[in-house]
């Protein structure tokens, strides 16, 4: 739903004090202006110093499902003022107080989309009602949902206390509906296998013994289907380990690598066989976390929290970051390797 949209661009420069004024007190188009001057998206005439070409900028307001966005376009002119109209999200976020959720490049402009009100989404647990039987995919948030088929086994990384618990527990109650080949295993013994058994599910290992077994047992089954003429007739397979470095700690050396090679064989080889694992850690290192050759493999990867060095890990980023401060169950994702994107799990209320 649109509600207005204009473009605009400087036709002069703008002394300091007249510049903040635009941007604190003429609305988004003030904003906007302001922006253009202080990050020199326009060029000056050799001879008498006077503007002479200026980035032309589009924007509209919409909203979508409770939330709010702004989206600025900041078309291409052909000149070398195109080199400056990449990386601007921070300054966007800091000049319209709010996130940028998505950043697109076409041929002809730069596109950002500016989340500036949100509506929080909240859901009862044990009451969601929402119902996957037969589809291909659920939703992890209100705007965000995961095609498995298209972007097989998923990741779920955060520090104790970042809601990564909370998402993974939505994620398996609304996997529950979609079938019930459904295989948890709390390498923890703790509250995963707790909410588990009271959202439905039948296979919950939460011992050593029965941990190891599972995963065993879901690797060999992927093994019996791949071989089948049609392994897409089947219904999907989910294995959920939550913790699976504590593993590393508490068997020996040769079970674990038996225990990574049966995850590997179900990162690797499940979207034939429509199996599928949902990894939930604290930690993504070369000693505590999954080996890079699974990590690059996981279709959906999440971090929630404000660890820059997890970030970097998981997104197989070599350069600083600079993180905003989040909240509980607030982050970024990933699909197949794609754009890092905002996002933000619902509140469960009733846990």
């Amino acid at each position: 739903m649109k509600f207005w949209n204009s473009s605009i661009s400087l036709k002069r420069l703008y002394s300091g004090f007249t510049i903040n004024l635009f941007k604190n007190f003429l609305g988004v188009r003030g904003k906007i202006l302001y922006f253009l001057q202080v990050n020199n998206l326009y060029l000056l005439d050799s001879e008498d110093n006077k503007l002479c070409l200026s980035s032309w900028v589009g924007f509209e307001k919409i909203e979508i499902k409770g939330d709010y966005f702004l989206d600025i376009y900041i078309y291409k002119t052909g000149s070398i003022i195109d080199e400056r109209i990449f990386g601007l999200e921070g300054q966007l976020q800091s000049i319209f107080k709010g996130y940028v959720v998505e950043t697109i490049n076409s041929l002809d402009f730069v596109k950002y989309r500016i989340l500036v009100a949100r509506q929080e989404e909240e859901l009862a647990l044990f009451s969601d009602s929402a119902n996957y039987k037969g589809l291909d995919y659920i939703d992890i948030t209100k705007s965000i949902s995961w095609y498995f088929d298209k972007a097989p086994s998923c990741g779920i990384w955060g520090s104790s206390g970042s809601g990564k618990t909370y998402l993974a527990l939505l994620i398996l109650k609304r996997i529950s509906t979609l079938t019930d080949l459904v295989y948890c295993c709390d390498c923890k013994f703790d509250e995963f296998a707790y909410y588990s058994k009271k959202i439905g599910v039948k296979y919950i290992a939460k011992d050593i013994e029965s941990v190891c077994y599972t995963i065993q047992r879901v690797s060999d089954i992927l093994d019996s289907r791949y071989d089948s003429d049609k392994p897409k007739r089947y219904k999907p397979i989910f294995l959920f380990i939550d913790e699976f470095a504590i593993l590393k700690l508490s068997i020996s050396k040769k079970e674990f690598e038996k225990v990574v090679d049966n995850i590997r064989n179900i990162v690797l080889k499940g979207r034939r066989a429509r199996v599928f694992i949902v990894l939930i850690q604290q930690y993504q290192s070369t000693s505590l976390g999954l080996p890079i050759d699974l990590l690059s493999s996981l279709g959906f990867r999440v971090v929630l929290g404000n660890s820059r060095q997890l970030y970097k890990n998981v997104f197989e980023i070599s350069k600083d970051v600079n993180l905003l401060t989040k909240g509980v169950g607030e982050g970024y994702y990933s699909e197949n390797g794609g754009e890092v994107k905002l996002i933000f799990a619902p509140k469960i209320t009733d846990i």
